[in-house]
């Protein structure tokens, strides 16, 4: 472990919901199927014809911390492959960590943690809110400024069919590296879930059912 790094992670018991929209399936998913990989816990349960609709609940897959060292990994991985050092945060659809990495300068931690904080609870990329603080020609919505937020590039939200399920927040580098090692981290936990048709779509990865 080099000089500087720390590496907090919490227990499997405080992990994210993964939400997702029974309705919305893939049609190559046959009913009465649980969606089984490691770093997530899943219940998937399909309409049975004639079966009153219960809309108070939606069925939901748990990222777990297993699931959060995938999108580290990924994300510690993209960094590595470009030599830059960075601290890495991957948090639940509350904006709270489940694991944050540190391997750059110390105030790396509180921004890379309040951008995917940041991230998740607007259910945005980070770039699109710093592009509505900044001031282009004499147009920017500095009143934002006031808001307990990072409006820092480099938080990516965790979107299954459409719902927030988390984000990953990077700092350490050029604001558009941090998103690409952000991205990176995400598209990791959306192939976990659904292995193919992963796409993006104004800043988002997401998967499409």
């Amino acid at each position: 472990k080099r000089r500087g790094q720390t590496n907090t992670r919490q227990d499997d018991t405080d992990s994210s919901e993964i939400v997702f929209d029974e309705s919305a399936s893939s049609a190559s998913r046959a009913p009465e199927t649980e969606v089984v990989a490691t770093g997530v816990e899943s219940c998937s349960r399909s309409s049975v014809e004639g079966e009153e609709t219960n809309t108070a609940f939606k069925s939901a897959i748990a990222l777990t911390a297993a699931g959060s060292d995938i999108a580290v990994a990924a994300a510690e991985a993209e960094a590595m492959k470009n030599g830059w050092e960075v601290t890495i945060c991957v948090c639940d659809a509350g904006g709270v960590p489940i694991q944050v990495k540190r391997n750059s300068f110390p105030a790396s931690y509180d921004i890379a943690v309040g951008k995917a904080k940041t991230s998740a609870h607007f259910g945005k990329n980070t770039r699109v809110l710093e592009d509505a603080v900044n001031v282009v020609e004499g147009a920017g919505r500095s009143s934002l400024l006031s808001s307990p937020f990072v409006l820092m590039r480099g938080g990516v939200p965790f979107i299954i069919d459409g719902v927030i399920c988390g984000a990953v927040g990077v700092s350490g580098v050029k604001p558009d590296q941090d998103e690409q090692i952000a991205k990176a981290g995400v598209a990791a936990l959306v192939d976990l879930v659904w292995s193919h048709r992963v796409f993006e779509s104004e800043g988002e990865v997401s998967a499409k059912l």
